[in-house]
């Protein structure tokens, strides 16, 4: 955890008394966001360890790769 999420967070909890709901939103946004920072690194880690086996893909692969992530037919973490 960063110091500035640290930090954003301890004031947004002092907060809560005068501004509850909007203090509330604020963490629940930045803990959502915490989780997908780790979970992005833990792919990034899993790619890492790897891509050895595998040659440099093109452009032309990346993006069709993308694209059938985006249409849910590709079912991993890269």
């Amino acid at each position: 955890m960063s110091e500035l999420y640290k930090k954003n967070i301890d004031k947004l909890k002092e907060l809560e008394n005068t501004h509850p709901n909007l203090s509330k939103y604020w963490i629940e946004y930045l803990k959502k966001k915490e989780e997908k920072y780790i979970e992005a690194n833990k792919s990034c880690e899993n790619f890492l360890d790897n891509i050895i086996n595998y040659p440099d893909f093109s452009n032309k692969m990346i993006y069709s790769l993308m694209v059938i992530k985006q249409c849910g037919l590709l079912n991993n973490n890269y």
